[in-house]
């Protein structure tokens, strides 16, 4: 490996998929942040977890809490529970718009 070449997480052996989609789930929530870690790093890019409640949100580092300069970019993940109490988080919005810095 070159020294300009730098190692990608392998998501879908990790999590089941590589892809960032409204609707993916992941049980613990834990793993849904692990995840946003892990796709995030492939990209390239850095960000921040903000959880209040049942909602989770990722944003990326260069946010700047609605500059209108800052990066928009942020996925949305919901705490649900199916039967049995059992808890999962929902990807639930996802806006890909990235600034260029």
């Amino acid at each position: 490996m070159s020294s300009s070449t730098r190692a990608v997480m392998n998501l879908a052996g990790e999590y089941g998929t590589s892809e960032l989609t409204i609707g993916l789930s992941f049980s613990p929530g834990k793993k849904a942040t692990h995840f946003m870690q892990d796709y995030c790093y492939n990209a390239n890019a850095h960000c921040i977890v903000l959880s209040s409640g049942k909602l989770k949100k990722y944003r990326c580092d260069d946010h700047r809490d609605g500059d209108e300069t800052g990066c928009k970019w942020e996925v949305r993940v919901s705490c649900k529970k199916k039967r049995g109490n059992l808890r999962f988080f929902l990807v639930s919005s996802i806006n890909n718009e990235h600034s260029d810095f």
